[in-house]
């Protein structure tokens, strides 16, 4: 994908590697927000905690963030519950 490879190498000349090589990944992956059926407004709300306004790109690096904290306090498995 030459666009993920722009992306790659304009994060590594601004020296802003990780959030870009997040966003990246992301472009290439399926989406980590889940609206199991029945839920959709719990899911929703679940999603807007994580939202930063007008770029899904960086609500997905907050996201990516976050769980890095997880991964050294609480546990992902919890982060991933709420």
């Amino acid at each position: 994908e030459p666009f993920v490879g722009r992306m790659m190498i304009f994060g590594a000349i601004f020296r802003c590697i990780t959030p870009i090589a997040v966003m990246a990944a992301s472009t290439q992956s399926q989406s980590p927000f889940h609206r199991p059926f029945g839920r959709e407004q719990e899911a929703d709300k679940a999603r807007r905690a994580f939202a930063v306004k007008d770029s899904d790109h960086f609500s997905l690096y907050k996201i990516y963030k976050q769980w890095l904290h997880a991964r050294g306090t609480r546990g992902v498995w919890s982060f991933c519950r709420t």
